[in-house]
């Protein structure tokens, strides 16, 4: 499985409150990297992961998980069936915050997990 979010730091990801203010257009999240890899898969090639760079292997069927789907111009051409989960936004936000925390730094540090829950609340509420 290719999963998007590994590959947050090397792709450029809009503001989420300006992103949704100018109309969400899904073709604003950048993430070269990504469909690079998934093109290399599809391809018969071996991909490496972004963050511990251990090799992707192709497989008869490529799961990847875009929550975009087909909607990205860029991705059309490489999706050959698109599945949707409906997630509820609160369950999605909660899995996003304990995948944060789970990170080096925040589980060993209250202040700093405080910080990154509150950064995080403050960003899915939109300053409110």
């Amino acid at each position: 499985m290719v999963d998007f979010d590994d590959y947050d730091s090397v792709s450029n990801i809009p503001k989420f409150g300006v992103w949704i203010a100018s109309g969400a257009d899904p073709n604003e999240w950048k993430t070269p990297r990504f469909v690079e890899d998934l093109r290399t898969l599809r391809d018969g090639g071996t991909a490496h992961h972004p963050l511990d760079r251990n090799p992707i292997v192709p497989t008869r069927f490529i799961v990847a998980d875009d929550p975009f789907g087909r909607a990205r111009r860029v991705m059309r051409e490489i999706i050959d069936f698109s599945v949707h989960i409906d997630t509820p936004l609160d369950v999605a936000f909660l899995r996003r915050l304990r995948r944060g925390l789970a990170e080096p730094g925040y589980s060993e540090d209250y202040e700093s997990s405080c910080h990154y829950v509150n950064r995080e609340l403050a960003a899915y509420l939109g300053g409110r």
